[in-house]
Parts: structure tokens; C-alpha cells; sequence
């Protein structure tokens, strides 16, 4: 039996092969943009976090009071009736559980896009299977065929799940603070 060697990668990104993964993304893209849509309003409710917290220590703990409150906040100790510490550890557990809400969404989301196109994937991948002639079989090794099939397809799931979410994330966190 003759054994065909594979050739090594060469290029690290091939647009062709974004183009070719993005087409069992695409019938998933509504859901998609929804996820990407989250991801810089829950980049928004993480970097709000600190800013209560300043607004809270200057206000409240350091005991001068040099300049007056945003707008918004004195508002919003009118509203409270003088309870402003109050108001500033509601306004900090909102932002808190907006946060939370909007990264298990985007999460969410993002997760269900990921095993739906992949389920397309892998069943796109066993018809060409299916459909390869015999002779085929007689030169590949099964272990390697399906070693391939199952690696490549949880490698794809890898960059879905962890690698680019986390890297996209981080670039708008890191966008916010600048």
C-alpha cells in the first residue's frame, strides 16, 4: 500500500480558507453579529465598574468634596432622598450584573454560532467522504483520515470557543481604557 505524505502548512492566514469557513457561518449570521454587537457593551459595563468606584471614593470617602457630581449622579441622589452611598452600591451590583448579563449573551451566542456551523461542517466534510472513490481508501490509512477529519474540526472549534472571542475582547477592553 502506498502512502501519500502530506504537505506542510505554508501559510499561516489564507483568506480563501476564511472565505471557505465563513460560508457555514453564514446561514448563523444573525445570531453572529448579535454576539459581536454584545461584546463592546459588555467591554462597557467592566470598564464602568472602576469609574463608580472613583466616583464613590472621591464623593463619599475622601472627604473633600471639591467638585460637584456628574449631572447624572446628582440626579440620581435627588432621586435617592440622601442615600448616595446607597445609590452608588446599586449603580456598582448594576453594573455588575449588566456585565455578566451581556458576556453569558455574547457567550451564549457565540457558542450556539460555533457548533451549528461546525455540525454543518462535519456533515459537509462526511459527504465529500462519502462520495471519494475506493481507490482513495486504498491509499490513505483510515487512522489518518479520521485523525484529520476530528482534529482539524476541533481545532476550528478551539479558534471559535477560546482564541478569537477572547483575542476580539480584550482588543475592545483594551480600546475602552485607552
Amino acid at each position: 500500500m502506498q502512502v501519500v505524505e502530506e504537505k506542510p502548512l505554508a501559510k499561516i492566514y489564507d483568506a480563501g480558507l476564511v472565505r471557505w469557513v465563513w460560508q457555514f457561518i453564514r446561514p448563523y449570521q444573525g445570531l453572529f453579529w448579535l454576539a459581536t454587537f454584545l461584546m463592546p457593551l459588555d467591554t462597557a459595563f467592566l470598564l464602568a465598574q472602576p469609574y463608580v468606584i472613583k466616583l464613590t471614593v472621591d464623593e463619599f470617602l475622601s472627604g473633600a468634596h471639591g467638585a460637584p457630581p456628574p449631572a447624572w449622579l446628582a440626579l440620581l441622589f435627588q432621586a435617592s432622598g440622601g442615600h448616595g452611598l446607597f445609590v452608588m452600591g446599586a449603580l456598582y451590583l448594576l453594573l455588575v450584573i449588566c456585565e455578566f448579563a451581556a458576556f453569558y449573551a455574547q457567550f451564549y451566542l457565540m457558542m450556539m454560532v460555533a457548533q451549528f456551523s461546525l455540525s454543518d461542517l462535519r456533515m459537509a466534510l462526511f459527504r465529500k467522504v462519502e462520495c471519494l472513490p475506493m481507490s482513495f481508501f486504498d491509499r490513505t490509512p483510515v487512522g489518518r483520515l479520521v485523525s484529520r477529519m476530528t482534529t482539524d474540526i476541533d481545532s476550528i472549534n478551539d479558534m471559535f470557543s477560546a482564541g478569537s472571542l477572547t483575542i476580539f475582547i480584550d482588543a475592545m477592553t483594551l480600546l475602552g481604557i485607552v
